[in-house]
């Protein structure tokens, strides 16, 4: 067992350096001094767009977030946890170690697990089930209809057929499954369906919101260069689905490579797109740890 964990460690170790040292390589074909002269004449107007739709996409994150946990906390406390969780997934490199944080600060205010880690599993649920939709209707609108881009469809599909078996399984045995009995409550009791329809309505805001921004800072790099909003959406919903597949706490690496492929397919040249997706993920970092030392610093002079 142990030997196995450390071989999956390493695996995922290995990856990251691979995806990292691919991205390296292609950007290092722009050149340093390209690369410093791309940074200094980043156009300001497009960098603040980028930062308004990070914001929004962290709003509708928080929303969702607050939704799917049954719970009068305030809206400030979810946007902590949020924030929280997602500097933690890429400081410590482990993965499911956000996932962790988030249950861990809820059960602080009293919130029971079983409620936490469904509303938690229904979160990622969603973003499955509406990037794969997304990924579906992009390609078509923008690459055009392919056989493959169908087999994308069976993701949810596999998803709500094994929430369907869990939920017989469970009911044909009263008692046996404590855990799991308390987290199908659980699980029913935050899929109600105006509940539902909030959580999908935030979910397409999420992966909306950052397609906007990422296109926001493929203009700020180079606005000269070809870009399309389609792409900037489609690649960012197919990125989540490549770096949940990956084992990569966050997908560092392998999103970015995703990023810039795919929108380097409407004639953005692909170094750039890898620059501008590298700027994009160091920004959105920078953005949520100046918001948590904001927030704790409102916090310790309100103390």
């Amino acid at each position: 067992m142990i030997q196995s964990q450390r071989a999956l460690k390493l695996l995922r170790f290995a990856l990251v350096v691979a995806a990292v040292s691919l991205l390296l390589h292609m950007i290092s074909k722009v050149g340093m001094g390209q690369i410093v002269q791309y940074l200094s004449n980043l156009h300001p107007g497009w960098l603040a767009l980028t930062f308004v739709f990070m914001a929004a996409n962290i709003s509708f994150a928080t929303l969702r977030f607050r939704c799917l946990i049954t719970s009068e906390l305030p809206f400030v406390y979810f946007l902590e946890v949020f924030l929280a969780s997602f500097l933690l997934n890429y400081a410590a490199m482990v993965q499911g170690l956000g996932l962790g944080a988030k249950i861990g600060m809820l059960k602080t205010r009293h919130v029971p697990i079983s409620q936490s880690s469904a509303g938690i599993w229904l979160e990622i649920s969603l973003d499955i089930l509406v990037c794969s939709s997304m990924v579906v209707v992009f390609v078509f609108l923008e690459i055009g209809p392919t056989p493959q881009s169908l087999l994308i469809f069976a993701i949810p599909l596999a998803i709500v057929a094994a929430v369907s078996i869990a939920f017989r399984v469970v009911r044909r045995f009263p008692g046996r499954f404590a855990v799991a009995d308390q987290f199908l409550s659980a699980f029913r009791d935050v899929s109600s369906l105006p509940r539902l329809s909030s959580a999908l309505f935030y979910s397409a805001g999420i992966w909306i919101s950052t397609g906007v921004g990422l296109y926001c800072m493929l203009n700020s790099v180079q606005s000269a260069a070809p870009t399309d909003l389609g792409l900037s959406i489609l690649a960012m919903t197919s990125g989540f689905l490549t770096g949940l597949v990956s084992l990569i706490p966050g997908g560092i690496g392998v999103r970015e490579l995703t990023w810039s492929y795919v929108v380097s397919q409407g004639g953005y040249p692909l170094a750039l797109a890898g620059l501008a997706a590298i700027l994009y993920r160091l920004f959105a970092i920078f953005l949520v740890a100046l918001t948590l030392a904001i927030m704790s610093f409102t916090r310790r002079r309100a103390d």
